[in-house]
């Protein structure tokens, strides 16, 4: 077995059956769109699995926020001995209880849910040949479910088609597949501000600002300098680099993200107040 499969089986496959049982509830109930509010559910339980991920996520970058000041002290003092500076910092992190890579937490443990979604678009892409359906059967765990076809269809868009083969497949009649890369860029922009808006350091960097000679405001500002820099990046760049590749994947997969920033603003929203 190779580690493609061992992947597949640990990951891709509990949530690729997952997808199909709530697809499979939608479908019995004879609702549009099976499939779309099926990736909408399985989005809205992931968020709620990892709720306390996300708390944790935004109680560290407060607490990174508050050691901003002091970080930047460090900055200043053992400009000259980096060992030192890690060192001193690292015990900074330890005494606050902060883990300064917590804010990747989010992401990792979305990597999952992206690759198996992605496959599952793959097989749904094949439906059509005859060995698309069956090999989905191969992968099912409940033997009650007997799918004879998968509707791909969600409020006009084919999930299984991304913007781009969209556009050559229906011509100008597949305009509205230009909204997929507006929307999901707009999206993870807003989440992007909320983001920043709740852990906003300008506070914490400007009061820092009680150095006494040059070299050390010189130091304070290429700091602030370079947070504002971080700050365009996630707030603008990031939202546009996703906004692109979302024309070249399944519409189903931008749902899923748009699903999930949606649900993270109003998270954050909750747990700001």
């Amino acid at each position: 077995m190779s580690l493609l499969d061992l992947l597949k089986i640990i990951f891709v496959y509990p949530i690729l059956n997952l997808l199909i049982l709530i697809y499979y509830a939608f479908s019995g109930l004879n609702i549009p769109g099976a499939l779309g509010w099926s990736i909408l559910v399985l989005t809205f339980l992931f968020k709620i699995a990892t709720q306390p991920l996300f708390v944790k996520q935004l109680k560290q970058a407060k607490k990174m926020q508050e050691l901003a000041p002091k970080i930047k002290k460090l900055q200043i003092k053992y400009k000259k001995d980096p060992a030192k500076l890690q060192k001193e910092q690292m015990k900074l992190y330890s005494q606050a209880g902060v883990n300064p890579a917590g804010g990747c937490l989010i992401l990792l443990v979305q990597i999952p849910f992206i690759y198996a979604l992605y496959n599952a678009f793959l097989i749904f892409l094949s439906i059509e040949s005859n060995g698309g359906l069956q090999s989905l059967k191969n992968i099912i765990y409940f033997s009650f479910i007997n799918l004879t076809k998968i509707e791909t269809m969600f409020l006009g868009y084919d999930l299984t088609l991304s913007p781009a083969s969209a556009l050559s497949k229906f011509g100008s009649a597949g305009w509205h597949y230009y909204l997929i890369p507006v929307i999901t860029g707009f999206l993870q922009y807003y989440f992007s501000k909320v983001s920043l808006s709740n852990i906003d350091q300008s506070d914490s960097l400007k009061n820092n600002q009680d150095s006494k000679n040059k070299d050390n405001k010189k130091d304070a500002d290429m700091t602030e300098d370079f947070s504002k820099i971080m700050q365009m990046q996630t707030k603008y760049i990031f939202p546009v680099l996703i906004g692109w590749v979302s024309m070249s994947f399944p519409v189903g997969l931008a749902l899923y993200w748009n699903a999930f920033s949606f649900f993270s603003i109003l998270q954050s929203r909750l747990v700001s107040r």
